[in-house]
């Protein structure tokens, strides 16, 4: 289950890409109106239009490994765990 936090965290950036792609379809609509109207930051809103990356997607690449891997490696060192072996 999602925290009180993540789950803010979902909406906004939700709300990010109504945004993005309101402004996108209608060419008369301006940055800061989509904004108002999207409860999204204005900043972030240039900065997408601009092609930045969310952060999530950002923060992923920097990562040594894939979930699946971060997993299996969990999963070893609690079955040495329980083998009595130190991890």
């Amino acid at each position: 289950m999602l925290s009180t936090l993540q789950a803010q965290k979902a909406q906004k950036e939700g709300r990010i890409l109504l945004a993005t792609q309101a402004i996108q379809n209608h060419q008369k609509l301006r940055v800061y109106r989509a904004a108002k109207l999207y409860s999204a930051p204005r900043s972030t809103l240039q900065d997408r239009l601009a092609g930045a990356q969310p952060q999530a997607i950002s923060n992923a690449r920097k990562r040594k490994l894939l979930p699946t891997e971060e997993q299996a490696l969990v999963q070893w060192i609690l079955d040495l765990d329980r083998r009595g072996f130190p991890p």
